[in-house]
């Protein structure tokens, strides 16, 4: 059952999103949201034929596995319905997940980069744009936000001291 906030927040963007001339947005945030699959596929490329870093592509690949595993579970455990009424369920959001996972995973991986300074911001406007096309509430995407940054961590660490162990 979604909290205060996540139906006060709800209401909110439903009260901005059919505000006259923001029919444009609707289109942002669903192409946002298509920019998790963009996005890992683009990272897959630059990681395992640029960079030739098979070993970070490995660790990307298991815990996005594992995080979309740990999701889909956690959503029929909670059987929370979405804002909008559809048939699926929305706690915790996948697409956050996911996008916090591979943002903290690439700022790991290359702590230097200024696509760090990208990364934060583009995992944020993907949650955000699940909020906004009704697909979820605040509390899932942060709970999927979390679940993605904690992954990253812990898988990073795993395959980083097996690196260390093995030399």
């Amino acid at each position: 059952m979604p909290i205060i906030i996540d139906k006060s927040v709800d209401l909110w963007i439903k009260l901005v999103s059919n505000s006259q001339g923001l029919e444009w947005a609707a289109w942002l945030a669903w192409f946002t949201s298509l920019s998790v699959a963009i996005t890992i596929l683009a990272a897959i490329y630059y990681f395992y034929f640029i960079r030739k870093n098979k070993k970070f592509v490995t660790a990307a690949i298991i815990s996005g596995l594992a995080v979309t595993l740990l999701v889909e579970v956690l959503k029929r455990i909670f059987l929370r319905l979405r804002p909008d009424g559809s048939d699926f369920f929305s706690f915790p959001s996948r697409h956050a997940a996911l996008a916090f996972l591979l943002a903290t995973l690439m700022i790991l991986e290359n702590p230097k980069s200024k696509i760090r300074l990208l990364l934060v911001p583009w995992a944020v406007a993907v949650a955000f744009s699940r909020l906004w096309l009704e697909q979820h509430y605040l509390s899932d995407v942060l709970a999927g936000g979390l679940i993605g940054v904690v992954f990253a961590f812990g898988f990073y660490r795993y395959f980083y001291a097996a690196k260390i162990k093995r030399k």
